[in-house]
Order: C-alpha cells, then structure tokens, then sequence
C-alpha cells in the first residue's frame, strides 16, 4: 500500500518536530527555534555548531552521517527530507518516537 501525500506532510512534519526538540536540547549548541523554517545560519549555528549536532544525530540515529550534512542541508526540512533518504526508516521512527516521549516529559 503507498503512502498518501498527507501522511508523508504529517511523517515529514513529525521528523522536523523532532530534529528541532533534540538540537534544542544538545549541549553545546545555542539555537534560536522561533522560527523552524529559517535557514541554520539564521537560528545562530555556525560551523562549530553546525558539526556538533551533525555528530549529535549521528549518535542518536546510530548511522553515519556526511560530514557535509549540514552545508548540503540549510534547514530542519531539507534535512528532515536528506535523512528520510539515507537513514532505515525504522531507526528514523525510533528517533521521532524518543524525541515526542522526550518532549512530553519536559512538558
């Protein structure tokens, strides 16, 4: 059975939500999320930052990344959408899943 545009948009959405909520809480990393649309370099991550939370989701999804990800990819939905690509889509849902129980928890 394929997937409906609409369930890809809320998987996509779920993914960015995520992404955000774990370089949010990564040490190391000041992150203004106000605006989860903006380009990286506009929320204040510079290259040091850029490949602290490269090297963070590395960890977190258990794969390794590009070390270029974060210049390949100057938002959370261009990045969202390079992840779905390279990563097992069972490890991206762990991830989602973590990042939701995580943020409930805080909440």
């Amino acid at each position: 059975m394929s997937e409906s545009k609409t369930d890809r948009n809320d998987d996509d959405a779920d993914l960015v939500a995520a992404l955000c909520n774990a370089v949010g809480r990564m040490d190391d990393v000041t992150i203004d999320l106000s605006n989860r649309l903006a380009p990286f370099d506009q929320m204040g991550l510079d290259s040091i930052a850029m490949l602290v939370v490269a090297n963070g989701l590395e960890e977190r999804l258990g794969v390794e990344l590009p070390t270029h990800l974060m210049w390949d990819c100057p938002d959370f939905s261009s990045l969202a959408e390079h992840l779905r690509a390279i990563v097992p889509d069972p490890r991206l849902q762990d991830f989602v899943l973590s990042e939701i129980r995580t943020s409930s928890d805080s909440a």
